[in-house]
Formats: structure tokens, sequence, C-alpha cells
């Protein structure tokens, strides 16, 4: 319990790289101690944390999760939608491919 109350911990920590292996290694012992705190950090400002998350919780499978797993899913669909418009937009007036792709990920 002592190490999942550490992991919890960590996903409160301002390095992303140390939230995220939390996240994950919560998913791993798939404990449902860390459903609740790993529900927050799908709201987390780093996105490549909220996916570790998305991750986690699907490993748990926790019922608790399942409306907020579908309101997170929505939020990166509406974000990756965002990104393609932006780089339709960009080859249309005629920036190269290459470059639109750099730019917009």
């Amino acid at each position: 319990m002592k190490d999942i109350a550490q992991l919890i911990k960590a996903l409160g920590d301002k390095n992303t790289i140390v939230r995220q292996d939390a996240a994950e290694s919560l998913g791993r012992i798939r404990d449902k101690e860390g459903v609740e705190p790993l529900i927050q950090l799908l709201k987390d400002k780093d996105r490549f944390v909220r996916k570790v998350a998305i991750l986690a919780l699907e490993k748990i499978g926790d019922k608790r999760a399942v409306e907020p797993l579908i309101e997170a899913l929505e939020d990166e669909w509406n974000f990756l939608q965002k990104k393609k418009q932006i780089l339709d937009q960009m080859q249309k007036k005629g920036i190269p491919k290459k470059k639109v792709v750099t730019k917009v990920l």
C-alpha cells in the first residue's frame, strides 16, 4: 500500500515524466485505489500524461472511469481534428506537406 500511495503522490509531481511513469505503474498494478487520482490526471495540461492516464484506467477496468474516459477520448478526438484542420488549411495555402506536419505536430 505504501508503494501505491507514493505512486499516487507522484501523479501530482511537476515533472511530466514522473507523472507519466506513476500513471503507467498504477495501470500495471491495477489497484483500484489509483482510479480516482488517475481520473483527475485526465485533465492534466500535458497530453502525453493524459494519454498514459487513459491507458492506465483502461487496464484497471473500474466502472467509475467509464464516463471520464469517454469525455477524455472526446477531448483527444477534438484536439486531433483541430490539428487536421490546421494541416489542411496550410496545405491549401501551398505550404509543403513536410513543413506543415513539422509545424502542426
